[in-house]
C-alpha cells in the first residue's frame, strides 16, 4: 500500500499539473477529424466541461501549420455573413467563422489566447456521428484551438 501510494505521489509531482496528450484527449480528436497531430506539438492547455465539450489549446511551429492545413478543408477567416431563411418572409444573417470563434470564447473562459480575426487564421468544421469540430489554425503564431461537441448522454443538458 505505501509503495502504490508513493508511486502515486511520485506521479502527480512529476506531471505538475501539466496537461498530457493523454490527459488532453488528442486520440479524440484525431479520430473525429481523422488528422494526426504533429509530434511535436506544445500543449498550452485543454479542457473537458463533461457535459458535451471538449476543447484544446496547443502550439505548432509555422511549418506543422502549413502542412496540417493541406490536410483538411480549412478555409481562411471570413467576417462574411452567409444568410439563412427562417420563414418565408424573413431572412436573418448567420456569421459562421465568428460564430466558431465565439463557441472556443464561451468554453474556455480566459484560459486561452485571443483568437486572431485575420486571413491568416484557418478554420475548418466536421460533423461526424453526433460530434461537431471545429479546429481554428493561425498560421503565422502556430497557434492551434480545437473544440468537439459531443452528445450528453447523461441527461444533464
Amino acid at each position: 500500500m505505501r509503495i502504490t501510494l508513493f508511486s502515486l505521489l511520485i506521479l502527480l509531482i512529476s506531471c505538475n499539473g501539466k496537461p498530457t496528450k493523454g490527459s488532453c484527449d488528442f486520440e479524440f480528436f484525431e479520430k473525429t477529424s481523422g488528422i494526426k497531430f504533429p509530434n511535436n506539438v506544445g500543449i498550452i492547455n485543454c479542457g473537458d466541461s463533461l457535459e458535451g465539450d471538449v476543447w484544446v489549446h496547443l502550439q505548432f511551429t509555422k511549418e506543422d501549420a502549413s502542412d496540417f492545413i493541406s490536410k483538411m478543408d480549412f478555409h481562411s477567416y471570413s467576417s462574411a455573413a452567409e444568410y439563412i431563411e427562417e420563414d418565408t418572409d424573413k431572412i436573418l444573417p448567420f456569421f459562421p467563422d465568428n460564430d466558431s470563434i465565439e463557441t472556443f470564447e464561451q468554453n474556455m473562459s480566459e484560459k486561452y489566447v485571443e483568437i486572431p480575426k485575420t486571413d491568416l487564421t484557418f478554420i475548418a468544421n466536421i460533423s461526424k456521428e453526433e460530434q461537431y469540430l471545429t479546429y481554428i489554425l493561425n498560421v503565422e503564431s502556430g497557434m492551434f484551438w480545437g473544440h468537439i461537441a459531443y452528445p450528453d448522454w447523461s441527461g444533464d443538458f
